[in-house]
């Protein structure tokens, strides 16, 4: 990994993560057995990488949730933090609507009951806009990896599920990539479309592509599920990321021997 991706990885072992727009509070160091990171951990590394996520923060009890809710205003999202819950929505592990304390607080106590509980996470809700997923596969070490857009579930049904790209001199060519999603006719070729910036959806492929090629001694899977465009931004509201631990140290004493 490189230095991008070792700062990121130490700025939340050492002093826990900073959540987007505000100051640093700490957070316990949590790596899976599985090797996966906790969401409030992927998104600490997304943000180093230049990524636009919802302003969040990892919380352990009911308070410290009001406290922030507050101070970042109603409604927000609520999810709850544990290794035993990997798709929050089939567990009934996240409210995508929480509009005041009191209903904030009885939240944080169901979530409490969760196995495996290991605190909650509180973000910003945001407006509503076009959701992909977006993710990588193998890495190419000449041309670099290869990466998707992909339609959630809900709307697999009105085009194409998938579309893989690797990087060219001209870009990611995003447009042909929606074209195939039936996302966009195939007329539409402008920057902006109905509040869906092709540049902000293109940085976001970017970023995610400098990620994997940063880590991909170790990288299992990385996945931005989803990411939301909306207001001319794209938001990554979850991101999976998985590492064989093993092989990411033995790469970095490779590249220090």
């Amino acid at each position: 990994m490189n230095n991008q991706m070792n700062r990121a990885q130490q700025s939340f072992t050492e002093s826990g993560f900073p959540f987007a727009g505000g100051p640093a509070e700490p957070a316990p160091v949590l790596r899976y057995n599985s090797g996966r990171f906790p969401e409030h951990h992927a998104k600490e590394i997304l943000q180093t990488y230049g990524l636009d996520v919802p302003r969040f923060m990892w919380v352990e009890n009911p308070e410290q949730a009001v406290r922030f809710a507050n101070r970042i205003g109603y409604p927000v999202v609520a999810k709850v933090v544990s290794p035993e819950v990997y798709c929050k929505s089939d567990r009934g592990g996240i409210e995508t609507w929480v509009a005041d304390d009191r209903e904030l607080r009885n939240v944080c106590h169901r979530f409490t009951q969760v196995k495996g509980f290991n605190g909650i996470l509180v973000e910003e809700k945001l407006g509503q806009g076009l959701e992909l997923n977006v993710g990588a596969a193998k890495v190419d070490f000449q041309c670099g990896p290869a990466v998707f857009l992909e339609k959630p579930r809900i709307y697999a049904e009105d085009g194409g599920n998938r579309t893989f790209r690797m990087m060219t001199p001209w870009g990611w060519n995003v447009s042909a990539m929606l074209r195939e999603l039936g996302v966009l006719p195939y007329h539409r070729k402008s920057c902006a479309i109905d509040g869906l910036n092709l540049v902000e959806l293109e940085r976001v492929l970017t970023k995610l592509s400098e990620l994997v090629m940063d880590s991909h001694a170790g990288m299992e899977a990385i996945i931005l599920d989803p990411v939301r465009c909306v207001d001319n931004r794209c938001v990554v509201l979850d991101a999976r990321i998985k590492f064989n631990w093993d092989q990411s140290l033995s790469g970095r004493k490779a590249a220090t021997a």
